[in-house]
């Protein structure tokens, strides 16, 4: 058996236990039973889980080459190698692009409100026609966390300049 100051817990399993803790806690402790005797405790200090960080596909920086950005399938978010939380996944549920072409007379190209984490083709095909210094943003990313209680909006997006 276990119990928590600061926090609630959910058995999942015989002997593994969900921790749910109000935003305002700092820290926690989780005692731990045998026989109505406990064995021991330990206290957690807790933090509030940072929003993720874009990115497009396997390109992390603000310039590529134009086959490098053609190449990529998906838009991703993550929480950076930098974090220390393990096994947090969150999945991009939609997102905005505009393509805009260095050369000003010919027209930026609008991709809005497209659903799930993957590039569909008709964007695919404005990707693989890029020239240097042509620009792509993505913004309006929003995306469901670990908890898959709700949307968590991000308020960066990505621009990245054709080399």
């Amino acid at each position: 058996m276990a119990t928590c100051e600061g926090c609630s817990l959910t058995q999942t399993s015989s002997g593994h236990y969900l921790a749910t803790v109000d935003p305002s806690v700092t820290e926690a402790t989780i005692h731990t039973f045998v026989d109505r005797k406990e064995i021991g405790n330990t206290r957690f200090l807790v933090a509030k889980v940072p929003k993720p960080i874009p990115q497009f596909g396997t390109i992390t920086t603000a310039t590529a080459m134009a086959s490098d950005i053609a190449n990529q399938n998906v838009i991703l978010c993550a929480l950076g190698t930098d974090i220390p939380y393990v096994g947090l996944k969150y999945t991009v549920t939609k997102f905005s692009v505009v393509v805009a072409p260095k050369d000003t007379s010919m027209p930026a190209k609008f991709f809005t409100g497209i659903k799930g984490n993957v590039i569909p083709p008709d964007l695919k095909t404005a990707l693989s026609s890029l020239m240097p210094s042509d620009m792509i943003s993505i913004f309006g990313i929003e995306a469901i966390g670990p908890d898959k209680l709700g949307l968590v909006k991000l308020n960066s997006s990505i621009v990245i300049t054709v080399e």
